[in-house]
């Protein structure tokens, strides 16, 4: 919850998260939730799944605020979120049509609109899924829009 809070503020106030220092801890606080998902401390898989889909399916995502802190979700924890998807484990995430529908039939709200409309795919967590997430994070690395080496071994830490 805390993650959508800020997601919205800085996707409206771009520039109110200008500095690196800012920035810096919306990355600090998704490698903390990485690290206490890998040591077993407090079960965040969801989140790190949830990261991936709010940046990499949102066409409205500030890629240079939010990939840096999936990265560090998937240096930290890809292993074991790559195993998960791998092992076929269910898991509720909605695709950009589970929210179209829940929008036209009443049960989400209508702010949600749009969200992960660029994953056209079934909700949950599955290979496909997983690979349109590889292929975004690829695209970003071509556009230079983060540093090179973060996206590299985010990328190693998928396949």
């Amino acid at each position: 919850m805390l993650w959508w809070y800020y997601q919205n503020k800085w996707r409206k106030s771009r520039e109110q998260y200008a500095e690196q220092a800012q920035r810096g801890t919306i990355a600090t606080i998704a490698s903390c939730e990485a690290h206490f998902f890998v040591a077993r401390i407090y079960d965040t898989l969801s989140r790190g799944y949830e990261r991936l889909c709010d940046t990499l399916e949102d066409a409205n995502a500030v890629f240079d605020l939010e990939l840096p802190a999936v990265c560090p979700w998937l240096i930290i924890a890809g292993q074991q979120l790559r195993e998960s998807v791998e092992k076929g484990a269910q898991h509720s995430l909605k695709s950009g049509k589970d929210y179209e529908r829940g929008v036209e039939d009443g049960t989400v709200h209508a702010a949600v609109k749009g969200r992960r409309a660029l994953w056209q795919g079934e909700g949950g967590v599955h290979k496909d899924r997983w690979a349109f997430w590889e292929l975004r994070l690829e695209s970003r690395q071509s556009e230079g829009l983060l540093e090179s080496a973060q996206v590299k071994y985010a990328l190693e830490a998928m396949k």
